[in-house]
């Protein structure tokens, strides 16, 4: 497995110059962040229960945080349900005069439900963890390397003003992450037609 001292070694190689060592881990975040805002894999999928907690409860809406890495939900459901079903998203507008159990909504960096809602179990798509000198490996490392160090050098190549590598890279990046996304959607939908509903 390829780790993040692998990966600055790798961009300092391809860059070729030993004056950029200190910059390097800036084009790795930007590149984390852009795959962040790209990339949601069955990989990113966390399920947490969350429950109300008495100093979030303004009158008319229990709220509960989003967790800190969150990037979007998949599913929300509520064992205050009679069937455990999946709850449905409203605006927030209409949540203030929500008492139904079976609704939800966002507000800001909150999860907005029914006051009489008290516990859900939240699955979501979750960002991927920073990488760090002591936190050297994470799916990207194991299973999206190429495009951490294309989109890496895409970032560089800017920063050195170095405008004609920067389509080589980018075309590079874009290559490894539909990959990736077609290696998703094959293991989403394997042994499975289709089927419109």
């Amino acid at each position: 497995m390829s780790t993040y001292i692998d990966l600055k070694n790798d961009i300092q190689s391809w860059l070729a110059d030993a004056d950029m060592a200190s910059v390097i881990p800036a084009f790795i975040r930007l590149c984390e962040v852009q795959i962040n805002r790209e990339l949601t894999t069955l990989a990113q999928e966390t399920t947490v229960e969350l429950s109300v907690e008495s100093t979030q409860t303004p009158s008319a809406t229990n709220y509960v945080p989003l967790p800190d890495d969150f990037i979007e939900i998949v599913t929300i459901s509520s064992p205050q349900t009679l069937d455990n079903s999946a709850l449905q998203y409203v605006s927030p507008d209409r949540m203030v005069a929500e008492d139904s159990p079976y609704f939800y909504s966002i507000k800001g960096s909150l999860i907005m439900l029914p006051t009489s809602v008290f516990d859900i179990v939240l699955t979501y798509a979750a960002k991927f963890p920073e990488l760090t000198d002591t936190e050297t490996t994470n799916w990207l490392t194991a299973n999206a390397y190429d495009a951490l160090l294309y989109g890496s050098l895409t970032h560089a190549e800017g920063y050195v003003m170095n405008d004609q590598r920067i389509p080589l890279w980018e075309s590079a990046y874009r290559r490894a992450m539909d990959s990736i996304n077609e290696e998703d959607d094959n293991a989403r939908y394997s042994g499975n037609e289709l089927r419109v509903i």
